[in-house]
């Protein structure tokens, strides 16, 4: 049977029969802790507070300039949260590029005007989906969410947050 090929050295012949798996297993620990799994309840949980706190920045009551910019920068923290839950073992920079680059494509069907798109975003949900208007600002919020994202979870990957690999 062929093994999934590993970026790890192989172990020399005496060290295997002279070595326990446990002294293995920490002699590598520390490269496996680089490729830790997310937890994906935690995950779960975070992305409801990320999306009623992006509902809640919508309101009337809500200062103005959390109403133009938090959303946005909220937008793109959701989908690095998506695509966290969806593939937990990917870098924090790769799931934050995939998370800009969406919601920057998002943002940039706004300039596109057919018919179809206008009428799916005067529904509710295709407005919170689509956007209504191009603004610069919202590609600099996004850029800045994305951002953010990136930099939390790098942060918590060094703590106790993850779940290490086996």
């Amino acid at each position: 049977q062929r093994t999934a090929p590993t970026n790890r050295p192989a172990p020399d012949r005496a060290e295997v029969f002279t070595r326990s798996p446990r002294a293995l297993h920490a002699r590598y620990a520390e490269k496996d802790a680089m490729n830790h799994r997310r937890c994906r309840p935690l995950l779960l949980l975070l992305l409801v507070a990320v999306i009623a706190l992006g509902l809640g920045s919508r309101r009337p009551w809500a200062p103005q300039p959390v109403q133009l910019y938090l959303g946005d920068a909220l937008w793109a923290v959701m989908f690095f949260l998506l695509f966290a839950l969806l593939w937990p073992r990917k870098p924090a920079l790769v799931l934050g590029a995939w998370a800009v680059g969406t919601t920057e494509l998002i943002e940039l069907s706004e300039l596109y005007r057919g018919e179809w798109a206008q009428q799916l975003r005067a529904t509710r949900v295709g407005g919170l989906l689509l956007g209504h208007t191009f603004l610069w600002s919202d590609v600099a919020c996004l850029l800045a969410g994305g951002a953010l994202a990136v930099a939390i979870d790098s942060l918590l990957g060094k703590r106790s947050v993850v779940i290490p690999r086996p």
